[in-house]
């Protein structure tokens, strides 16, 4: 029990790094559709080279969207208006023409005018309302609505009641007329005194109002329900119909069927049967892909694989594509193509190397494609022009270099959408043209990699070439405080670096990296210059008052020194492990060989002249160990020829080798050879002979 108890505890880190494979898998099958999709790519003048397709459902046949436009259109210019009857505007009126005839009647009374008026009251008022409900009963229109004015059939249609009535527009009165109307017939009505209602008329609020009233809502339904009802389509096919065979040319006819059962496919209600197995083919495609790149981290890149951040930072890329490509499908706003695919490798190949950099973005394009429509060009474009960032060797260390490359991904894709225009179109014209102003915008976002790298390279604790060119700057704090104390060392550290940079060039190294922590790994000197001989003048060798082992220590002593040094100034992990391991766990051999001169008879505790280590692990540290070792023993060559340089050579890496110092590196013994043909050869132009001057 306690043994399968440890063994569950041994596996849970493991566990975890799949975890978080599950969590990504199941954020992003959140965003797969519920409907089955038209996997086929095609267009008129094309082969169908897939077999023989048959209806799988019945579907109609829709017609061609400049057919559908053409027709919306002269539907739309039939549409009409929509009015309301207000059928108690009348009532209203009158209730208002009452109360200003009596209120002016108990007026004129007083002042004994109008004595027709008064004596003949009822007679005035009714003809009056007479005539206000004969108006209101042919209707007054309202006439300030731009859509009535501009309707070209003159109907409008009128809701009375419960019920809509179609009406010619001349039927009703407009305002103006009305007002005219009520005047003259009420001027032709016999009565003496008729005059009498003008100043009643002329009173605001106006007594004449429309009483047919546009209605903005009734319209917008009517129409609405209008266009809906709008037949797209012309004819049907039948299920089991075929509808093109395999090798058959695409034409217009053919290509409008194939087009409305993609149509058809995504407008398709499944059953909840049905749904579940989409999602679950979904699920499965997106697994295997996500599966095989924690996979190829594992076996390809250990360090990725075992560390939680970094892991986070790969799947990071394929989350917020997907979710952008989701966004983009959803909204319909903007083009797929101005998706900026292009920081993935260009971002990442900043941290790590060309092959991770390009399995991470194919990672992503094979995801984002399982949630794009535009099929099989989408994925060949995205993944071609992801080569062209890894061949092109695009970084963001130099800005020139940078914007450059990003006009050449540029032309990339302005390549790629030529060649696949011409397979759809049979000539050189550009298909779908507005697809190169997405295209820019795309190039033009994928500037946004240079900010980008200095950001997640603070969020994630990576170190990018930007952060490196820094540091090589000999203006960096650590570095003057170096040339101050221990210009001796200093001087090493230059020479060591020139011999780093050019052997890691040789065998595709890091050889930025391998410069600039060259520089770096003998600070731990500063605290004792005195104590190291590329230090030491004129004023004696303080190692003579010391002990062996008090010697020993005090070189030892340089490299906790200096880790504690780089720590403190702020240094990047990955160059402070250079100090850690440039010297790996070897002895300090002349110390610990004086000790045993001077006790013969003793056995020496070796574990007091051997460095703490770690051995080196990667190729750049390999190289550097060696470096190191090689300046500091060609300066012990009284005269350095060509074949003694050679044999040290030999002899130091040799030495390394029996040690054990490289068993941990994954470095082979042919990229072992390449760099010591390079050591070699920089030495000789280090220590080369000149002519002697004359002495005058």
């Amino acid at each position: 029990m306690k043994e399968r108890l440890n063994t569950i505890l041994k596996n849970i880190p493991e566990l975890t790094r799949y975890l978080i494979a599950a969590v990504t898998i199941f954020i992003i099958s959140l965003l797969f559709p519920n409907h089955q999709q038209f996997n086929y790519s095609f267009d008129v003048g094309q082969q169908w080279k897939a077999r023989d397709l048959y209806a799988p459902f019945d579907f109609a046949v829709l017609k061609q969207q400049k057919e559908i436009n053409e027709q919306l259109d002269s539907l739309k210019e039939t549409l009409v208006p929509c009015y309301e009857k207000r059928e108690q505007i009348p009532a209203e009126q009158i209730k208002i023409l009452t109360d200003r005839f009596n209120e002016k009647l108990e007026t004129v009374s007083k002042d004994n005018l109008y004595q027709d008026v008064t004596t003949n009251a009822q007679e005035y008022l009714n003809t009056c309302k007479a005539i206000l409900t004969e108006t209101y009963d042919i209707g007054i229109i309202e006439t300030y609505v731009d859509f009535g004015a501009k309707t070209l059939t003159g109907e409008i249609l009128v809701s009375e009641g419960n019920k809509m009535v179609r009406h010619s527009f001349d039927e009703f009165k407009l305002l103006k007329a009305a007002e005219v109307n009520f005047t003259n017939k009420l001027m032709r009505s016999g009565l003496k005194d008729a005059d009498f209602f003008l100043s009643i008329l002329q009173k605001k609020p106006d007594l004449i109002i429309p009483n047919i009233i546009f209605n903005d809502t009734l319209t917008n339904k009517f129409h609405e329900s209008t266009l809906q009802n709008f037949t797209r389509g012309r004819g049907m096919i039948k299920e089991g119909e075929r509808i093109i065979s395999r090798r058959e040319v695409i034409n217009e006819r053919s290509y409008q069927k194939l087009l409305s059962l993609q149509d058809a496919y995504d407008k398709k209600q499944l059953e909840d049967t049905g749904i579940i197995w989409i999602r679950g083919g979904y699920f499965i495609l997106c697994s295997v892909v996500i599966l095989l790149f924690i996979f190829f981290l594992k076996h390809h890149a250990s360090g990725i694989h075992n560390s939680y951040k970094q892991l986070m930072f790969m799947v990071m890329w394929i989350l917020v594509f997907a979710y952008l490509v989701y966004w983009i499908e959803v909204t319909d706003l903007v083009s797929l193509y101005v998706v900026p695919f292009c920081i993935v490798p260009i971002v990442i190949k900043n941290f790590y190397d060309d092959i991770i950099a390009l399995f991470t973005h194919i990672c992503v394009v094979l995801v984002v494609s399982l949630l794009s429509s535009l099929g099989f060009e989408f994925l060949f474009t995205q993944i071609l022009v992801g080569v062209v960032v890894i061949i092109a060797n695009v970084k963001t260390r130099y800005w020139s270099k940078f914007f450059f490359s990003i006009i050449h991904i540029f032309l990339t894709y302005l390549v790629l959408f030529l060649g696949l225009s011409m397979i759809h179109q049979g000539t050189w014209n550009i298909d779908n043209p507005e697809t190169i102003g997405w295209l820019f915008g795309n190039v033009f976002l994928t500037l946004l990699s240079y900010p980008l790298v200095p950001l997640l390279e603070r969020l994630f604790g990576f170190t990018s070439d930007i952060t490196l060119d820094e540091l090589s700057n000999l203006d960096q704090p650590l570095l003057k405080e170096l040339s101050m104390k221990t210009p001796g060392t200093l001087q090493h550290s230059l020479q060591v670096g020139h011999l780093s940079e050019a052997a890691a060039t040789e065998i595709g190294a890091n050889a930025l990296l391998v410069k600039v922590a060259a520089l770096y790994h003998d600070i731990g000197k500063v605290n004792n210059p005195h104590f190291f001989i590329e230090n030491q003048q004129r004023q004696g060798n303080p190692h003579d008052k010391l002990s062996p082992e008090e010697s020993a220590k005090m070189i030892i002593g340089h490299i906790t020194e200096g880790i504690k040094k780089a720590k403190k100034g702020g240094l990047p992990k990955v160059v402070i492990d250079f100090i850690a391991t440039h010297h790996g766990t070897t002895r300090v051999e002349y110390f610990y060989r004086k000790a045993q001169e001077e006790n013969p008879d003793e056995i020496i505790d070796e574990s007091k002249f051997r460095y703490p280590g770690p051995s080196p692990t990667s190729k750049e540290q390999v190289i550097m160990m060696l470096a190191d070792s090689i300046e500091a023993a060609s300066k012990s060559i009284q005269t350095p020829t060509e074949e003694r340089l050679d044999d040290l050579v030999e002899k130091i890496v040799a030495g390394k080798i029996a040690s054990q110092q490289l068993i941990h590196a994954n470095i082979t013994f042919e990229e072992l050879d390449k760099v010591k043909k390079v050591f070699k050869r920089v030495l000789k132009s280090i220590n080369h002979a000149r002519i002697a001057y004359p002495d005058n």
